[in-house]
């Protein structure tokens, strides 16, 4: 995948899939959200920049049964956990 911001080639190191949002964590240890639309495009979640201050190692969504938007669980390289609802 090319970092839009920098044009580099990064490579996805990590994934986790919550219909209809998929997060990536890249080999530069930043994370981004994407959402496919009805079209089959992906389009980055706005609010995706949230937890660009830090360097995540592993992510996984959860989606709660009563919520609008997925839990997001991000590992960062000094091994704290962080939760949130990374879209509301």
């Amino acid at each position: 995948m090319v970092d839009e911001e920098t044009d580099e080639e990064r490579r996805i190191v990590a994934s986790s899939f919550c219909d209809p949002y998929i997060l990536l964590i890249k080999d530069d240890h930043t994370s981004m959200v994407l959402k496919l639309d009805r079209k089959g495009e992906l389009d980055e979640v706005e609010g995706s920049n949230a937890f660009k201050s830090s360097e995540w190692v592993s992510g996984c969504m959860h989606q709660q049964i009563e919520a609008q938007h997925p839990l997001i669980y991000l590992l960062n390289a000094k091994g704290t956990m962080n939760v949130r609802h990374y879209l509301a």
